[in-house]
């Protein structure tokens, strides 16, 4: 082994290192917002007198929020350039309901006159095919006999080894 591996330092420290003092481990918690704080407020006060002091008048740092108008064109525009009247948008449930009842009852008015059409046709028919003689029918033809199952083959030899 060489020297230098053979050598250990003790861990305990110095008595000269012992005392001397320590500086404290941290600091406390509300000192940096604090100093964060005074930095950022200094610095706003600041500019905040440096922007007076050039403008000469009072400083008008907010943003105006003024109505401006929608692009494109508008219905009241369209009615002048084309000579409507006015009338209401707004659709009217009521009259809308009424005109889909409307149709509903004729629509089933329509249907039960159809019914009754094919009903009275139906009730009639009776009457003509009796005047109409129908032909005899050919009685069918009986089924030919199954014909009889195939033998089946013979089993394959077995092997012997």
């Amino acid at each position: 082994m060489s020297e230098a591996g053979a050598r250990r330092r003790s861990r305990r420290s110095s008595p000269e290192a012992a005392a001397a003092p320590q500086p404290p481990k941290h600091w406390p918690r509300w000192l940096l917002p604090l100093v964060a704080g005074l930095a950022f407020g200094s610095g706003y006060g600041l500019t905040d007198r440096l922007l007076a002091l050039q403008a000469g008048g009072p400083v008008k740092l907010d943003q105006t929020f003024d109505v401006k108008p929608f692009p494109g064109t508008t219905l009241e525009s369209l009615r002048l350039r084309y000579g409507a009247d006015r009338q209401e948008l707004r659709a009217d449930l009521e009259r809308i309901e009424a005109e889909r009842e409307q149709k509903e009852t004729a629509a089933k008015a329509k249907r039960e006159a159809a019914e009754r059409t094919r009903q009275q046709q139906e009730a009639s028919a009776p009457e003509a095919e009796a005047a109409v003689e129908a032909p005899p029918l050919d009685p069918l033809p009986e089924p030919e006999a199954p014909s009889p199952p195939l033998p089946s083959p013979p089993p394959p030899p077995e092997r012997q080894p």
